[in-house]
């Protein structure tokens, strides 16, 4: 019996870990990604700029 629950609270703290560590790849994941899409508006308002001439 308590092989058995050591087995479980083994396997729930693996979890918990993995959990983290998605957790903190998806984090990083979107900070890049809103990086990416500032840096694609304030070129699109650039080149709208140079084509319309007006100032955004």
């Amino acid at each position: 019996m308590k092989k058995i629950i050591e087995f479980i609270q083994h396997t729930m703290q693996s979890f918990k870990n993995s959990m983290d560590q998605y957790g903190e790849a998806r984090i990083v994941f979107y900070e890049s990604m809103s990086a990416l899409s500032e840096q694609k508006i304030i070129s699109f308002n650039k080149a709208y700029t140079k084509k319309h001439g007006a100032i955004l």
